[in-house]
């Protein structure tokens, strides 16, 4: 059974990994061809430790860009499908095997390559697309292709019984980068025009999974735009009671200074008028004096008169002292009146700092309108993903991103 994921989602292709997954099954009966074509696919030169027939051996590397996976099947099994009378007990035979294998390249292998040498051979490795037809359905046959390890005529290659089995498709493999570029493109277009970009038995449970995680999403996804309204209403409320203060403030204060301003205007007139007063009083005590010194020349002659002025200087001096007693009143109010000024000054600074936090929380609704507007195109985006599914994006798709596609749209 093959399958694509119809969410948009490539799973080829991670949207924080640009590098392309391909997974291969290679079959054949010449261990010797199947470990050449590994390593000619997989670009390595020299192995460490070379591999043994009938040991599984899935191998990975990077080349031309893509993260590849590989893996060999045991080489045996074609002479065990030629051992049994029956070719039906034969599959039944390597049927867990097949299964096993196929599993190893979860969720679904890209390719499965028949691995031949020429066309001259004895054409019995078609008893393993068979078997493989046998076991996973006709349908695994789209994603077969044959793989030649040497040079063919173009007629020979289109005759040959096993490429007729893939639909015609085959690959001359040289050991050369455009070589395996090619083969990979091939690959691709094997697939493009198909359901799935990969072959798999697991599409219900692929389904099942998709449907529960996207119900998650879904009550996550409501569950995210209640708590944003609620918040945003709440903010709104806030942002319209702090107005509601800044404007009581704004009047409260304005009419305080404005009266703050008026008393201390009156009373610097009149501080003004004190000291003037007070000056003439200094002006006129001099004067009196400077006529008692005149005076003590002729003190026997104007004893009466120095007798009055004396009393009228005693007279000036009270008048004097009461004069300063004013003063000092006034200064008293003075500094009553500049301390309160400082203090509606302090209303006014504390009016700004109300000013900035409304600011502030201008911009965090701002910062919430943002977050809406990204949540609601989230949403159209997907709505969009679900009636026009990309074909061309879904080419290899590794098991969490099948398996979990709500989990990678929240991170």
């Amino acid at each position: 059974m093959a399958w694509r994921s119809t969410d948009g989602t490539n799973e080829a292709r991670s949207s924080r990994d640009p590098v392309l997954k391909l997974r291969l099954m290679m079959l054949g009966g010449d261990e010797i061809l199947m470990n050449q074509a590994c390593d000619t696919i997989l670009r390595i030169t020299q192995r460490d430790d070379p591999s043994k027939p009938g040991i599984w051996q899935p191998m990975k590397a990077h080349v031309c860009g893509r993260q590849v996976s590989v893996l060999k099947t045991p080489p045996y099994w074609l002479q065990h499908l030629k051992s049994y009378m029956f070719f039906y007990s034969a599959v039944k035979s390597i049927k867990n095997d097949l299964e096993a294998y196929e599993s190893l390249l979860f969720p679904g292998p890209h390719a499965f390559l028949l691995v031949l040498e020429g066309v001259n051979g004895t054409g019995e490795e078609f008893f393993l697309l068979q078997a493989l037809s046998e076991v996973f359905g006709k349908a695994v046959l789209q994603y077969c292709m044959v793989l030649f390890m040497h040079e063919v005529k173009r007629n020979d290659q289109a005759m040959h019984h096993c490429v007729k089995m893939c639909g015609k498709r085959y690959h001359i493999l040289q050991d050369s980068d455009s070589s395996v570029e090619t083969l990979f493109t091939k690959i691709a277009t094997m697939t493009e025009s198909k359901e799935s970009a990969f072959f798999t038995q697991h599409l219900e449970c692929f389904r099942k999974a998709k449907k529960h995680f996207q119900m998650k999403f879904d009550a996550e996804r409501k569950e995210n735009e209640n708590t944003f309204k609620k918040l945003l209403s709440e903010k709104e409320e806030t942002m319209n009671n702090l107005r509601k203060e800044m404007d009581n403030m704004k009047e409260q204060n304005a009419k305080s200074v404005t009266e703050s301003q008026d008393a201390l205007r009156m009373s610097r007139g009149k501080e003004r008028e004190l000291n003037e007063e007070l000056a003439t009083y200094k002006d006129r005590e001099s004067e009196l004096r400077r006529e008692l010194d005149v005076s003590r020349g002729r003190e026997s002659e104007l004893k009466d008169d120095k007798e009055k002025l004396q009393r009228d200087v005693e007279q000036l001096k009270d008048d004097v002292k009461e004069l300063e007693r004013n003063l000092r009143e006034a200064k008293i109010t003075k500094d009553f009146l500049e301390a309160r000024l400082k203090s509606e000054c302090s209303i006014i600074q504390h009016e700004e700092e109300l000013q900035d936090k409304e600011n502030k929380l201008h911009e965090r609704q701002k910062e919430l309108d943002r977050r809406e507007t990204l949540l609601e195109a989230r949403e159209r985006d997907m709505a969009k993903r679900e009636v026009h599914p990309s074909g061309s994006d879904y080419e290899h798709h590794s098991s969490k991103d099948l398996a979990f596609p709500s989990l990678k749209e929240k991170e």
